[in-house]
């Protein structure tokens, strides 16, 4: 007996959950910019060079999640979004 992962999650509920990852993929970037304005190993620059690298394991899983709902095509259409976000 196989699983259709594809309905896991809910019609509208799947897409708000895509652009949460990319909104947090869009995060560690912002915290790759303050970090930058810090002197290098800073206790500054070190705590947010963490909350980027936590950003990005966060992103991490719940991309692979997202594959199990979502075509790569799809996945990665919603991901060039982030290009978007970031320049705001």
């Amino acid at each position: 007996m196989s699983l259709n992962n594809r309905a896991l999650l809910p019609g509208k509920f799947k897409y708000f959950a895509i652009i949460f990852c990319v909104g947090i993929y869009s995060l560690a970037t912002v915290c790759a910019k303050f970090a930058s304005l810090h002197p290098f190993l800073s206790k500054q620059f070190l705590f947010i060079y963490a909350l980027e690298i936590l950003c990005l394991a966060i992103y991490a899983v719940i991309w692979q999640q997202l594959l199990k709902v979502f075509t790569l095509s799809s996945a990665y259409a919603f991901r060039a979004t982030s290009l978007i976000w970031v320049l705001m």
